[in-house]
């Protein structure tokens, strides 16, 4: 068993991995079963530390619209579109980092592994909410 308390049937490896650090030592029981126990050593992916910038969900729509409503974009005409295009850019981006200001935000990233599924994660979260408001029901999952 490993440290977990859980049964391991079979351990295939390459020799040249090398991860089996000791060598597999067999218990004699009075029983028909037997167990084999050996030491693993393997490494764990290192994990990635990123910065990514993230900006509120939602905002006031009306207040984002009064305050393009007196701005050049609206209120000027233009010979040539890249003139536009340009002040368009520009007035938008002012106007929607006013209103939804960027952060930036720490995040790890975490190895995709195949028994987490989003029904997994869907679960985790119903019990997470669960737990911080206080109100502990069972969680079925079908």
């Amino acid at each position: 068993t490993h440290e977990k308390g859980h049964t391991i049937d079979l351990i295939i490896t390459r020799s040249s991995d090398q991860i089996v650090s000791s060598d597999p030592v067999s218990d004699e029981l009075f029983s028909d079963h037997f167990s084999i126990s050996c030491s693993l050593s393997f490494l764990k992916p290192d994990l990635e530390v990123k910065e990514v910038t993230i900006r509120p969900k939602t905002i006031d729509l009306q207040s984002f619209l009064d305050d393009i409503a007196p701005s050049d974009l609206c209120n000027s005409q233009f010979d040539h579109p890249e003139v536009l295009l340009n002040l368009y850019n520009t007035t938008l981006k002012s106007i929607y980092d006013k209103h939804a200001p960027p952060k930036k935000k720490t995040i790890t990233t975490r190895c995709v592994v195949p028994w987490f599924n989003k029904d997994i994660k869907q679960s985790n979260q119903v019990k997470r909410k669960s737990e911080q408001s206080g109100a502990y029901h069972v969680i079925l999952m079908i």
